[in-house]
């Protein structure tokens, strides 16, 4: 689920909410996310 995702994000990511911030900017596309959502969903 997202929200397990969610927690794999805050214990793999750094632990201070800025570098958690500066992480998910770096990491998220949203058009590779959609890409693969798409597959899932097949």
């Amino acid at each position: 689920s997202l929200e397990d995702e969610a927690d794999c994000f805050v214990v793999v990511g750094p632990r201070d909410s800025s570098g958690i911030g500066k992480y998910m900017q770096e990491q998220w596309n949203p058009e590779e996310f959609m890409k693969i959502y798409e597959d899932l969903k097949e």
